[in-house]
């Protein structure tokens, strides 16, 4: 399924969100804010809990989360 991104600005989605009860908070990697009601990557601890990052940090929450668990 091909991911395409959002006509709505910003801030529709940060209403939307708290509106529906979905967290709304910036992303660690690049600082944009996201919602749980968006599609988001993953940064994974070596402790087996994440962090969500938006989808444009998808890759490089995938990269982290390689170097935390120590997959090669």
């Amino acid at each position: 399924m091909k991911i395409t991104k959002s006509k709505l600005p910003r801030w529709m989605h940060g209403v939307y969100a708290m509106f529906f009860g979905y967290y709304w908070f910036p992303c660690p990697i690049c600082g944009k804010m996201f919602g749980g009601h968006e599609p988001s990557g993953t940064i994974w601890e070596n402790t087996g809990s994440g962090e969500a990052c938006c989808i444009n940090c998808a890759k490089e929450g995938e990269r982290l989360s390689k170097i935390n668990l120590g997959v090669k």
